[in-house]
């Protein structure tokens, strides 16, 4: 395994980790107040201001469910429970300590991975940048 491309693929997941704890995106109320914009801050599918919450957690649009559904059912086969973490779950995911380390280290992958996975989804629809 390149070494280079590792460090590069977890330097994407802190940096998403980092802008989300510190509210970094530009989503939701933001664009209001920019002229021929606003309507970026509205979900197309749910109609309401965009969050990081929303985005992560809520929305109906296809995506955030399936990839939680994925990441929920290798949770259960580890652990025999569900995975839905809320958005406070996902900030706090790499430093959640579970006592297990391989059960801890699953959770750290499956959390991180499919929230940012989610998040690039969104932008590949919304604003069309490529996964």
């Amino acid at each position: 395994m390149d070494v280079n491309a590792t460090q590069g693929h977890f330097k994407k997941h802190r940096f998403f980790l980092w802008m989300l704890i510190h509210d970094g995106y530009k989503v939701g109320a933001y664009w209001d107040g920019i002229p021929n914009h606003s309507q970026r801050g509205k979900c197309t599918q749910c109609g309401v201001h965009e969050s990081m919450e929303h985005i992560l957690t809520v929305c109906t649009i296809p995506g955030q469910e399936e990839v939680w559904d994925i990441a929920s059912e290798m949770w259960r086969l580890k652990t025999g429970k569900d995975m839905r973490p809320t958005v406070a779950q996902i900030m706090a995911g790499g430093a959640t300590e579970l006592g297990d380390p391989g059960t801890t280290r699953l959770y750290k992958i499956l959390i991180t991975e499919s929230a940012h996975l989610i998040w690039r989804l969104r932008n590949e629809r919304v604003i069309q940048t490529p996964v």
